[in-house]
């Protein structure tokens, strides 16, 4: 089934791709509980999606390993395990099951497989498929394997280290439910890959934690539980693989274990040339990077033992089972092949792959592949040769492990197993007896180590594996230090022996060459230090001071002697018995001693606890006492609080009480100023005159004449008054709603006018509409003389108009705030928005679901917002809540904060229309007008806060306290700042620019 119809499936079956990610999956994932930490992972999806090239060989992933999950992930050693079958995987479909980061996902992918990998945890799928981007003939998808659809049948499925959580995902017989589908997922003559721990593995003999619990002996223990994890051993497992179906198994044994392999011994390998493979056994020991400082026997010697007794299938850490239903016509790989062997924690110019096969006479050859025949560097040159006969025995190097396993072995036994490599050497190199640490040997002796030494059967010895020679001159005291150096650090422990004391192996090398008979140094051993670190990190394309440092302080892994530490304990608490008995008879004589002293002192003891007593008691009811004080004080304190709370509501009351009647008196003075200025007055003056002077007795009927005439007069005036009212009245709303079209009109024009013909079109202005400007900068400096309100501080506006627009750069971390409870309004946002000439983060906040959706949509289009939050917000607190609640722990981490609206205002009527666009025009309006104001916070350090000026359809009340006084007090005591009276300027319409001078105090 080709790749696009198991698109098609997945589209069928509610799966969709993740355009973010580029990973398939359902529509609701269910949760997965597995991951490698957060950190970790996180480490190596950083790693992976900033690498340029994420290829199998990838210098820049390998640069990039730093701990156990990350090399893990990334190495490319991952892709041993399956290497033997990449001809064979070239062309199949391949499932792979649990594919976590794409290291084996990558390998299939360029091994020319239509691969599709199935991964249960999101940002493992995310990572795998960062890994695969430039694969197109990978697909990942993120589920679980049981949820998958059919998507047809695979002629490979792939379980690398998956087997074993099955009951963990799948229940108390996940084993079966996963191998099930498998098997009903491949095609009848498809291959099932198994790799997995073996519980029965000789390193968790030796002590080595169980992999998946991090516990000794666990499987050994048989501690796994019906919803743990588990691992079998091989009968077990091949039960296992039975029990589904899978009768045919081809088992391999991937060295040191499947996780990071380095060799891979094929069945014909370990069948017939067990005892020849030891060797490549015993040598891979200590590249396990999960080895174990605490080991109960020596790994090596325990390979050692099992390879020569045809043990290994049982005993091997890990198995590698390539399993069928039906026994397979074709042959997963050349059945002449008895293992290979990787040679690759190196340089890719300088990995190399030896393949062991048999010949006509079922004879073990050699063939080597990989590299160049030669390569030059600054400090070695290599070369390959390309085949060749193995050669049996053991290495020199198997020796050493043999005499440093030895109780009580001595560094006599080293320097006589060194004595017998040197010895090789002075007779290839035809040296002279008479020979010292300084003697020169030819450069071909760089590669001359112990363990490329073979001892024959007639006891001769044979040198091979001759890779690098040196182009600089070479001697015999680096060449006995870089081998006897070498051999120890391959130890992964050794027998516990009074002559190592626990020093670095490069101090330990350096003894056992003086006990030899060079004359050796500190300063030597740091030459040849260095010169060793400067030819790894050659070879292995890393760096040569880490490398140095690591190979100074690296050293030998002693296992302690559990017996003899066990009777050295017993006879120590034995000796320490003896020594407390003694003590103890001491101390009871001493105890007799002071039994009258004792006896004596509890007699007096009791007569002072009868005065403590007495004490306590007078004591007791002092406190009662002062307790009874303070209660009566906490209620004289509640009742006093009580009544100034009373006397501070009383006050502020009267306070209020008093506005209220200074703004009556206000308004009574201006009716009486009124009265005093009308015509009914002025016309009554006479009258009232001639009242005061009238007889006493004349008064009376004189005002009844004046009031039936003063009734007259003033129905006469009301009804005239209508009448002008009438006439007047229409002619004044036209006049206002002129003014108000002109000065929209106005300011538009000007707005559309060029920047060099605004400053003349505003003097203009101002001639023949004084009353529009009376708050306007320009207008105030040249107009000093107005009274009152309008004699704002000049030094608080500034004409933006005025100020440089050539800022350039960022200005720092800068926020945006955007309260869009009018999301139809979003293109006005959009487009001020877009003027923001440098990157910025958005945060919006709704009021619906709708709201958020068009804003997302609108916003995400805009190129310099780095980071767009949008979220929905209660319906309280106006626009400034949102602010604060849902967003002020966020805002504090910016330098700059602006925040605009959706402003309509609709409960006016329209009187203010017009004044979202003046408020978006001055704060944002162009890029121009940005970078004049950001101009201005940089030429002026002291500014803090930058917003419009006053819009003119304001009233000027809008700038008083009105009923918020008694808040504002309250709130500007909080803040510590003076209480302004009166008139004063502040953002109206809440549209602002802020520099975030203290995160405390803003947020």
């Amino acid at each position: 089934m080709k790749q696009n119809n198991i698109h098609e499936i997945l589209l069928n079956n509610d799966f969709f791709i993740d355009k973010t990610t580029n990973v398939w999956r359902p529509v609701e994932l269910p949760a997965f509980a597995y991951n490698d930490g957060d950190e970790a992972e996180n480490y190596v999806l950083k790693s992976v999606t900033e690498s340029a090239d994420v290829s199998i060989n990838s210098k820049e992933l390998s640069d990039k390993m730093k701990d156990w999950p990350s090399t893990y992930h990334l190495s490319s050693r991952r892709s041993n395990l399956l290497r033997p079958f990449e001809q064979w995987l070239k062309g199949k479909k391949v499932l792979e099951i649990g594919c976590g980061c794409g290291a084996i996902t990558r390998f299939l992918g360029e091994s020319g497989a239509d691969v599709v990998s199935v991964e249960g945890s999101l940002r493992r799928a995310q990572i795998a498929r960062a890994r695969t981007r430039d694969l197109s003939n990978v697909d990942v998808i993120c589920a679980p394997s049981d949820i998958i659809p059919d998507i047809g049948h695979f002629d490979a499925v792939i379980l690398v280290g998956v087997l074993e959580y099955a009951r963990v995902f799948l229940g108390r017989d996940g084993q079966k439910t996963l191998l099930d589908s498998c098997r009903d997922r491949m095609t009848e003559t498809g291959k099932l890959f198994v790799a997995i721990e073996n519980k029965l593995g000789i390193k968790y003999f030796s002590g080595v934690n169980e992999d998946h619990v991090n516990m000794p002996m666990f499987g050994i223990n048989n501690s796994y539980t019906e919803k743990s994890v588990v691992t079998f051993g091989r009968s077990e497992l091949k039960a296992v693989l039975a029990n589904s179906g899978f009768l045919h198994n081809e088992e391999f044994l991937p060295l040191p274990d499947y996780k990071l392999p380095v060799s891979i011994i094929c069945p014909r390998g370990w069948k017939n040339f067990s005892s020849q493979f030891s060797q490549l056994a015993i040598e891979s020991a200590h590249q396990d990077p999960q080895k174990n400082s605490e080991n109960y026997f020596s790994i090596e010697e325990g390979l050692y033992n099992i390879w020569n007794n045809d043990l290994a299938p049982d005993l091997s850490n890990s198995f590698l089972m390539v399993s069928s239903q039906i026994k397979p016509d074709e042959e997963i790989i050349d059945q002449t092949i008895a293992a290979y062997h990787f040679s690759d924690g190196r340089a890719n110019e300088f990995k190399k792959t030896t393949l062991f096969k048999t010949n006509l006479n079922d004879e073990l050859v050699v063939l080597t592949s990989g590299g160049d025949v030669s390569i030059p560097s600054s400090v070695n040159e290599h070369s390959i040769v390309e085949s060749g006969v193995f050669h049996d025995g053991e290495s020199l190097w198997l020796s050493l492990v043999h005499t440093v396993n030895k109780p009580n072995w001595t560094i006599q036994d080293i320097v006589c197993w060194s004595s017998i490599w040197i010895n090789e050497i002075q007779k290839r190199a035809s040296l002279s007896k008479e020979f010292n640490s300084l003697t020169v040997l030819p450069s071909e002796f760089l590669d001359a180590m112990p363990f490329n030494f073979i001892t024959l059967d007639n006891g001769d010895k044979k040198l091979f594996d001759q890779e690098w020679n040196s182009p600089a001159e070479i001697t015999l005291g680096y060449i006995v230090f870089r081998g006897i150096f070498h051999s120890l650090l391959r130890l992964t422990s050794i027998s516990s022996s009074p002559s190592y004391r626990g020093e670095s192996i490069a101090d330990y090398s350096l003894s056992i060459m003086n006990a030899i008979g060079f004359s050796c140094d500190d300063d030597l051993k740091n030459t040849w230090l260095k010169a060793e670190a400067d030819f790894l990190a050659s070879v292995q394309s890393k760096d040569a001071v880490a490398i140095l440092s690591v190979l100074k302080e690296v050293k030998l892994n002693v296992r302690r002697d559990s017996a003899k530490a066990i009777v050295n304990d017993l006879n120590t608490a034995i000796e320490e018995q003896k020594h407390l008995q003694g003590h103890i008879a001491e101390l009871l004589t001493v105890a007799d001693e002071r039994a009258s002293v004792i006896q004596s002192l509890e007699l007096d003891i009791a007569g002072k606890e009868m005065t403590i007593k007495t004490l306590e008691d007078a004591n007791r009811e002092n406190v009662d006492k002062l307790n009874n004080s303070h209660l009566e004080l906490l209620d004289k304190i509640s009742l006093r609080d009580k009544q100034l709370t009373e006397l501070y509501n009383d006050a502020a009351l009267n306070e209020q009480l008093l506005g209220q009647c200074r703004h009556e008196n206000h308004l009574l003075q201006q009716q009486l100023n009124g009265i005093y200025d009308s015509s009914s007055w002025k016309f009554s003056a006479p009258i009232r005159v001639i009242s005061r002077r009238t007889p006493s007795y004349l008064r009376n009927p004189a005002r009844v004449i004046f009031r039936k005439f003063f009734y007259i007069g003033q129905s006469v005036k009301v009804k005239s008054g209508q009448v002008v009212r009438n006439v007047i009245r229409p002619a004044k709303l036209l006049t206002t709603r002129v003014n108000q079209r002109s000065r929209t009109y106005a300011q538009r024009v000007y707005h559309a006018l060029p920047d060099r013909y605004k400053l003349s079109a505003l003097k203009v202005a101002m001639k023949l509409k004084p009353e529009w400007f009376y708050d306007h900068p320009s207008f105030i400096r040249t107009n000093e003389s107005i009274a009152g309100i309008r004699q704002a501080k000049t030094d608080w506006m500034v004409d933006i108009n005025t100020c440089r627009d050539n800022f350039k750069g960022t200005p720092g971390k800068v926020a945006v705030h955007c309260h869009i409870f009018y999301h139809d309004l979003i293109n006005e946002f959009s487009a001020h928005l877009s003027v923001i000439p440098f990157s910025f983060d958005v945060y919006v906040s709704v009021t619906t679901e709708e709201g958020r959706d068009v804003c997302t949509n609108a916003l995400k289009k805009i190129k310099n917002i780095s980071n767009l939050y949008v979220e929905i917000v209660p319906n309280r607190g106006r626009d400034i809540a949102p602010m604060f609640c849902q967003f002020g722990e966020r805002l504090k981490e910016y330098d700059y904060v602006c925040h605009i609206q959706s402003k309509k205002s609709l409960y006016n009527g329209g009187t203010t229309l017009g004044w979202r666009e003046y408020l978006f025009n001055t704060l944002l309006g162009t890029e121009k007008n940005t970078n004049r104001i950001f101009g201005l916070f940089q030429d002026n350090p002291t500014v803090g806060i930058i917003f419009p000026q006053a819009f003119v359809q304001v009233p000027y009340p809008a700038f008083t306290w009105l009923a918020n006084k008694q808040d504002g007090a309250m709130l500007c005591q909080r803040i510590g700042i003076p209480m302004p009276e009166s008139y004063y300027h502040f953002p109206a319409g809440s549209n602002v620019l802020g520099k975030n001078v203290s995160n405390e105090t803003s947020f």
